[in-house]
């Protein structure tokens, strides 16, 4: 009686270990998922027509995900033609998702595609650093 008792023992603290290990997996798998879902990289056109951040840095052969929030009064566009980012718009309080995987290594200019004011939109660029 005894060792059956042991047995019941024993196997109730397996399944109890196993049920743990297998949620810790099940938790750590969300968070690495979460982790991926979090990795933007965002950027704003600023009022004074620059970009915050005005320079950002990856990692050439990595997923890049870059989110263009416009929060100003006018319509902005970004792209990087240095790695084959195609430009959009950007209206009003829109915003727009970059996908890319830059192939090579080097700095690219990143620049605002839609002319949002006649004196300032040319200075309107950022550096992405590929290394």
């Amino acid at each position: 009686m005894k060792h059956s008792k042991l047995i019941q023992e024993v196997i109730a603290v397996i399944l109890v270990l196993l049920a743990t290990i297998g949620t810790a997996k099940a938790i750590f798998k969300y968070e690495d998922n979460l982790t991926k879902k979090r990795n933007v990289i965002e950027v704003k056109p600023t009022n004074n027509f620059g970009w915050n951040p005005e320079v950002i840095r990856v990692k050439k052969g990595e997923l890049v995900k870059i989110r263009v929030n416009n929060t100003t009064a006018v319509s902005h566009g970004f792209g990087i033609a240095g790695l084959g980012v195609e430009a959009k718009p950007i209206y009003p309080g829109h915003q727009e998702l970059f996908e890319f995987t830059p192939t090579k290594t080097g700095e690219f200019s990143f620049n605002c595609t839609v002319v949002c004011d006649k004196n300032n939109h040319l200075g309107m660029t950022g550096k992405i650093i590929v290394e």
